[in-house]
């Protein structure tokens, strides 16, 4: 009997033992699988946290000192907030018509002492690459009843006495750079032709485009007009032209009386134009 007990004491022990054992296997294999649970919410957690950024304007080439930008120049970029200085510029339109005070190489942020503090003004800024601006002397009539503002395009029109019998095609020719067939000009007669056509006005007398007027208010103060108001008492107009152009314009305008044809918004073809001339009495 003693035996038995012994047995059955034995057995019980060794049952609890494994039951133990079980359990604390059960319990590694239950933190093993919590810690793998809480790694792979930590990499999620920071796989989804984005860093912060902003965007900032960069030389898109090689810009050299005492440049003015263009927008083809520059880009926008984007970095992270902390690679950056927070006075950098965010967009090209802040930095056109601005100049570089230094040499900028492509990729580098540029940043306000880089540059001009303003933009440039003024006719230099507002031309064309590889264009001129002229001035022509011309009167009220001259300017289309004084309706011609900065912006406009013109035909100009050239006025010429004769001084001596003779073919005028030569000269027209030589200012038009059309070719044009024989032209007898009798003396004392006037010859009157287009010199230029779809020509770009710049300024009427010495308004700009963009660039208010200054009238007297009621009140006895200053207050900027509209830029689009005609100046029909204007002396001079200043044309975008090419440089061969301009010594048209020079000739011509020592030559003979300049008047100015307004053309409609939007029609750059040339047109085809007889010369005309006409015996002054």
């Amino acid at each position: 009997m003693a035996a038995e007990e012994l047995t059955a004491r034995a057995r019980g022990e060794g049952f609890n033992r494994l039951s133990l054992l079980l359990g604390l296997g059960l319990g590694a294999v239950a933190a093993v699988l919590i810690a793998v649970i809480l790694t792979n919410a930590a990499d999620d957690k920071t796989e989804r946290t984005v860093p912060a950024t902003r965007v900032a304007v960069v030389a898109a080439q090689d810009i050299q000192v005492n440049t003015r930008l263009t927008a083809n120049m520059l880009k926008v970029s984007s970095f992270k907030i902390e690679d950056v200085d927070a006075d950098a510029f965010t967009t090209a339109s802040q930095l056109t018509n601005r100049v570089t005070a230094s040499a900028v190489v492509a990729g580098q942020v540029i940043l306000p002492s880089m540059v001009s503090t303003t933009a440039g003004v003024g006719l230099t800024f507002t031309l064309s690459p590889g264009m001129r601006a002229m001035s022509i002397g011309v009167k009220e009539v001259v300017t289309a009843g004084g309706n011609v503002t900065p912006g406009n395009f013109v035909d100009i029109v050239g006025v010429f006495q004769v001084s001596k019998a003779g073919d005028a095609a030569p000269l027209i020719a030589q200012l038009t750079g059309e070719p044009v067939g024989p032209l007898f000009a009798p003396e004392g007669s006037t010859v009157t032709f287009t010199l230029l056509q779809n020509v770009r006005v710049l300024a009427v007398a010495q308004n700009l485009p963009n660039e208010p007027k200054a009238s007297t208010s009621s009140d006895g103060g200053t207050t900027a007009a509209p830029t689009e108001d005609t100046n029909p008492k204007a002396s001079t107009v200043t044309l975008e032209v090419t440089p061969q152009q301009a010594q048209i314009l020079a000739v011509a305008d020592l030559h003979g009386t300049l008047r100015l044809s307004l053309r409609p918004f939007g029609e750059e073809g040339r047109a085809p134009v007889n010369p005309i001339i006409v015996l002054v009495d």
